[in-house]
This record gives C-alpha cells, structure tokens and sequence, in this order.
C-alpha cells in the first residue's frame, strides 16, 4: 500500500492556482505537482465554491442595482 501524503494550504492553492489559469492540461499539472487529476479538480470546484461564498456584498450591490 503506498503512503499518503499531506499538503500544506500554501502547496494546494498553488496547483488550484495553476489550474485555474488553463494554460496547461490537467495530465500536465498532475505529472508537474506529483497528485492525481481527482484531487486537483475536487480542490478546484471547493475553491470556487469558497470564493463564491466570500463576496456576499457584490451579489447584495447586484440585487440592490437591479430594483
């Protein structure tokens, strides 16, 4: 059975960064930072979830414009 590794925050972000940018494919990222394409694209949809969720006050301005 092979050995699990553990990230830091700091390395995470990296590769979501990187992937984000869409400048190189998944399989490329993946040989690139050593991890699996499933880790990559499940960090990547919880990043976007997260940053959703911490601009509340531009959805409340969008709303407010809209009335």
């Amino acid at each position: 059975m092979g050995r699990r590794s553990k990230y830091d925050a700091s390395f995470k972000t990296k590769v979501v960064l990187e992937a984000l940018k869409e400048q190189e494919t998944l399989a490329s990222l993946c040989q690139k930072y050593g991890v699996a394409p499933r880790q990559i694209t499940e960090r990547k949809a919880e990043f976007l979830a997260k940053a959703a969720a911490c601009s509340p006050r531009q959805t409340r301005r969008a709303k407010s414009s809209r009335s």
